[in-house]
């Protein structure tokens, strides 16, 4: 249990997330898709600002006795919003490669 709480809070810690992106950014950089790369880039700085600010208007407090000790508030979920985002950028993207035949 202790191992899975680890490798959950890290992959989808804010750390895990920009270490994702910066991945996903790096690969459509490097395939000769400068200009998605630099506006994925943008789209997820908007995206990390725009959860940060709904975080502090609705100052929702976490829940009591939670697996994980936070100072952050609990709404909306940084780690359900950013994998939604992620899945939808990746699905966006994949729209490009080859189909199989």
């Amino acid at each position: 249990m202790e191992w899975f709480l680890f490798v959950f809070n890290t992959l989808a810690s804010t750390t895990g997330f920009i270490v994702s992106i910066l991945a996903i950014a790096f690969i459509l950089y490097s395939r000769d898709k400068k200009a998605r790369a630099l506006f994925f880039l943008a789209y997820s700085a908007v995206f990390i600002g725009a959860v940060s600010l709904l975080k502090l208007y609705f100052a929702a407090p976490r829940p009591e006795g939670t697996l994980v000790d936070t100072s952050s508030y609990g709404f909306p979920s940084g780690h359900a919003a950013g994998v939604m985002y992620l899945a939808l950028c990746i699905c966006i993207h994949s729209s490009e490669l080859p189909r199989a035949k």
